[in-house]
């Protein structure tokens, strides 16, 4: 298993108990795909160099859209469990007085997103460090758009939070899911295998539906606190709007897969643009 040690002015002493990531490999690798091809000339040519210093390292990660899952997969196969809080920015909230404890962690995605954004734009840092904090911007740009990877809800069903929506159960397909893996699939949209095909045919048909001009100035937001905030909204408005241990109806998933799609855009967009910003 790879190791490796990178210096935060930050404590990442304690980490929080989730079990699973935003967005699938699919969905990922559509983002990073969307974004892949709304780099400049110039951005193009410096992410490919560091592509090819990180595949160095890491063989199966050869491509800009296969590190987009890289971030994921050192947890998931690997059991390196000390970034976990990275792609995490919950922003509690109650729906019924319940009181709301911070679990806005120091170390969140959006902080992280900062920290890379240091490290990726200096060329006298080591490629290979550089090309590493772009694999995890990659992935934790994409977080920041997952709205329940930005949000936590308080209740007296859940005076402890819902972790981000692991604890809170639905039925789906005739089994029980938590919330957040239902949406990690974009509500089903994303359930192929994860090849670089169907991330293609993905963006292509997401893209085509929702182009940069249909979020206007939003696609030039670079703050990750905003990218979060909005997924935070999006919660409470409607993602919780399904009843914990219920079926969701045909509207509720027709309206999420629609959400998911125009996150998963916008999410794309923005990545392309904080590259060209950080690489121009």
């Amino acid at each position: 298993m790879k190791k490796f040690t990178i210096n935060l002015i930050f404590s990442l002493a304690l980490f929080l108990p989730f079990s699973t990531y935003a967005w699938n490999q699919l969905a990922h690798m559509t983002i990073a795909t969307i974004a892949y091809q709304h780099l400049n000339a110039s951005t193009l040519t410096k992410v490919n160099t560091l592509v090819q210093a990180f595949s160095q390292e890491y063989s199966d990660m050869n491509s800009f859209v296969a590190m987009s899952y890289w971030a994921d997969q050192e947890r998931m196969t690997y059991g390196v469990t000390a970034y976990n809080r990275w792609h995490y920015y919950l922003h509690g909230f109650s729906t019924d007085g319940t009181p709301v404890l911070n679990t806005i962690a120091n170390d969140s995605g959006a902080k992280i997103m900062s920290v890379a954004e240091n490290t990726i734009k200096l060329t006298s840092v080591n490629q290979f460090d550089r090309a590493r904090f772009m694999a995890f911007a990659i992935n934790i740009a994409g977080d920041m758009h997952q709205p329940l990877y930005t949000s936590n809800l308080f209740s007296s069903a859940f005076p402890n939070g819902t972790n981000g929506g692991t604890n809170y159960l639905i039925n789906y397909n005739g089994a029980s899911v938590d919330l957040q893996s239902f949406w990690d699939s974009g509500l089903g949209l994303f359930n192929a295998a994860p090849t670089t095909q169907n991330a293609a045919a993905h963006a292509a048909t997401i893209t085509a539906l929702y182009p940069p001009s249909y979020f206007g100035s939003k696609v030039s937001d670079m703050s990750a606190g905003d990218w979060a905030n909005e997924g935070y909204k999006d919660a409470q408005q409607f993602v919780y709007t399904v009843a914990a241990n219920s079926t969701p109806s045909a509207a509720y998933i027709q309206t999420g897969q629609q959400m998911a799609q125009q996150r998963i855009a916008l999410a794309g967009y923005r990545l392309a643009n904080y590259l060209n910003t950080l690489l121009p």
